[in-house]
């Protein structure tokens, strides 16, 4: 029980963090640090798929910015161990991904 209180408030601060940052973008569709900031919180609530697309408006906006890369990056290296993960376990006989898994880990 004492972990499940311990992580409520974080993860009532990520939905209110998240809210009010599409409440943003949703006034400010151009705002390139608005997307960056909603991409950021969505990686925190672990909506990777989300948060890329995010990244990506704010690089379409303002592609003069370096963190907005950075970070898409850092993402796509994130969910590409995460995806290479699931395939080691789903298909053991293949090498293959084992290989990708540690390479991508060493990274």
């Amino acid at each position: 029980m004492s972990g499940e209180v311990s992580t409520l408030p974080e993860y009532q601060y990520w939905d209110t963090a998240l809210y009010y940052a599409e409440l943003y973008v949703g006034e400010h569709p151009d705002s390139a640090d608005g997307w960056f900031q909603t991409a950021n919180i969505l990686c925190y609530k672990n909506q990777n798929e989300r948060a890329c697309l995010c990244y990506r408006r704010a690089l379409t906006i303002d592609p003069r910015q370096p963190q907005y890369y950075v970070k898409l990056i850092k993402l796509y290296q994130t969910m590409r161990r995460e995806l290479l993960a699931e395939a080691v376990v789903k298909y053991p006989d293949m090498p293959f991904f084992s290989q990708l898994l540690e390479e991508a880990s060493a990274e």
